[in-house]
């Protein structure tokens, strides 16, 4: 009572929760794209080749999405928000460290903590949010929470441009010290504890097979653009990844209809809304990572843009979502998350469509207008299909729903960037091979031919996104229907009592 009696005199404690958990969520996501663009300057600082300097970015990412697997489990055994300061002051120690590294193996060390410090941030921040937040201001929230979750990869390359351009490249991780830091003060202050479960025990055998199975398939899928889809080693990766994952999936099946506590529950996939947004959700992110490949390449490889030019243009996108994020919040709180991301995954059609006619010659306004067409759509999709997926879980498993999306989004991310970048490859080379074969090549039409090849690939890619965009379509139409006033019905005949919860929250 004293506690509802203090937010009526300042912020409600809803809010000050979205505030404090929305600058660790905005770092995480930061680093997925803030260090690619200091690639070159990280090789020459240690001396190193272009596929060692990638293990930067490729272990952050795996090892992120690997330790998703473990996050659930350690928040309900130990304390939501317990786990959730600790991961900030991992991410911001290892960042620290990272800008501090004298040696590549080291930076290579510390980006693996600075990823396991990240993997709990999003979704326990999701978690936090829809526990606090009642269903009539979720979309408005969403809305809010989803600017920096889209502003923060977008801004990642131009930022990081920035920062080794007047900088150097320890700038890119000095920056998260003083935000994280900001984040662990009112994290401590604000959030409250959800009640740990201390009987819990530990899943080990399906953490160890969740592991191996998500870390040879993302880092298969990282390999691909140098080693190539038809390599035995890359065949091989996938071939065991996906051995892993099917084992883990029929352990864990088991371990729940015994009633042992699995270390992910794969029931929640079940859930008609659950399933159709987790689907929608991993087809928009192979899109918005395809594109967020493309369009660099194409700035600065044809239209011959400068890295922080390029950064300029594209911050275009970004400033679009962030926009429409907050509106399209407030449009699934009137008219529900079907219809919102069904008009976001229109205009992404009618953008992927247009695209496919890119040129070298194409305007700048022209460009822009498409950049920004994709924006809004993305800013009308993401965070409502979050909420559609959490729509009919139950308070106990939110925690693994949003673990989920997280992992759903990561592997569709890194199947989107590999693909995208195979046709990019594999068309180009095509396509010169075409042109060279019916005519002599000097030093000028070589240069001129190498364009051409390029852009016709992209326009390639760029259907491939069109048909990916086309399917999301199709699994929207099966995503959550109403504005949340009626969202909760019976999932299974064992979580009655979880159920009468959520009728609470609801009702609340």
């Amino acid at each position: 009572m004293q506690e509802r009696l203090a937010e009526r005199k300042g912020i409600p404690y809803r809010w000050q929760v979205l505030m404090a958990v929305t600058i660790g969520t905005f770092m995480s996501l930061l680093d997925q794209t803030v260090v690619n663009i200091a690639i070159p300057r990280l090789q020459s600082a240690f001396g190193v080749d272009i596929q060692s300097v990638q293990l930067v970015i490729t272990t952050y990412l795996l090892t992120a999405g690997i330790a998703i697997a473990a996050v659930v489990f350690c928040a309900d055994r130990f304390g939501i928000k317990r786990v959730y300061i600790l991961s900030l002051v991992l991410f911001t120690l290892s960042s620290a460290l990272c800008g501090l590294s004298w040696n590549f193996p080291l930076l290579v060390c510390f980006r693996i903590v600075q990823g396991i410090g990240a993997a709990a941030l999003f979704p326990l921040a999701t978690t936090f949010l829809l526990r606090e937040f009642p269903a009539k201001e979720r979309g408005l929230m969403m809305g809010i929470f989803g600017i920096p979750v889209l502003l923060a990869p977008a801004l990642g390359p131009t930022l990081g441009g920035y920062l080794v351009t007047y900088a150097d490249w320890p700038a890119i991780f000095y920056i998260n010290v003083p935000l994280g830091i900001l984040a662990i003060i009112l994290c401590s202050k604000i959030l409250r504890e959800v009640k740990p479960e201390s009987h819990l025990r530990f899943d080990l055998v399906g953490f160890i097979l969740i592991a191996v199975g998500i870390g040879l398939v993302l880092y298969a899928l990282a390999e691909t653009s140098t080693a190539g889809w038809g390599s035995p080693r890359i065949l091989t990766l996938l071939l065991g990844g996906g051995i892993a994952l099917i084992i883990f999936s029929v352990f864990e099946v088991r371990r729940e209809r015994r009633g042992v506590l699995p270390l992910l529950y794969l029931s929640l996939f079940r859930n008609g809304p659950f399933l159709f947004s987790i689907l929608t959700t991993m087809l928009l992110f192979f899109r918005f990572m395809g594109s967020n490949l493309l369009f660099p390449l194409y700035l600065q490889q044809i239209r011959g843009e400068t890295a922080l030019q390029a950064g300029l243009i594209l911050i275009a996108q970004p400033i679009a979502s962030a926009v429409t994020s907050l509106l399209g919040g407030k449009f699934v709180d009137l008219l529900g998350v079907k219809l919102v991301v069904i008009a976001g995954l229109i205009l992404l059609i009618i953008a992927s469509w247009q695209l496919t006619f890119i040129s070298t010659t194409a305007a700048l306004w022209w460009l822009l207008l498409w950049l920004i067409v994709q924006g809004l759509s993305f800013g009308l999709c993401v965070q409502p299909l979050v909420i559609s997926a959490n729509s009919e879980i139950v308070p106990q498993r939110i925690a693994q729903a949003n673990a989920f999306i997280t992992l759903a989004r990561s592997v569709s991310a890194s199947l989107g960037v590999a693909i995208v970048a195979s046709v990019l490859q594999m068309q180009s080379q095509l396509y010169l091979k075409q042109a060279t074969g019916l005519a002599n090549v000097t030093k000028t039409l070589s240069t001129h031919l190498l364009q051409r090849s390029a852009i016709l690939a992209q326009q390639d890619a760029f259907w491939v996104l069109l048909i990916i965009s086309i399917l999301a379509l199709l699994t929207a139409c099966f995503v959550q229907r109403g504005t949340f006033k009626n969202t909760v019905q019976s999932l299974s005949a064992g979580e009655q009592e979880e159920g009468e919860a959520v009728r609470n929250v609801v009702e609340k």
